[in-house]
């Protein structure tokens, strides 16, 4: 695996760690982040075609509304 994508895979996974703690928390940010996830998506999206021009990103979030799954999925791989 290219290094650049593990340091992202541990990144994501410590992001992870830390928002199911959160939500464990605080259960109603999970609605809060349904609600400012797609604006949040397309802004990281605009940046991510910018940085690397030549990968396919969806225009659409696949995980919109299913916070699991964005919380647990290893889609990169």
């Amino acid at each position: 695996m290219n290094h650049c994508y593990r340091e992202w895979e541990i990144e994501i996974r410590n992001f992870r760690k830390r928002l199911k703690r959160e939500f464990k928390n605080s259960p109603s940010l999970k609605g809060f982040m349904l609600e400012i996830f797609p604006e949040s998506y397309q802004e990281a999206l605009e940046a991510m075609k910018e940085d690397y021009p030549d990968t396919y990103f969806p225009e659409i979030c696949p995980f919109l509304s299913d916070v699991e799954k964005l919380l647990n999925d290893k889609f990169w791989k």
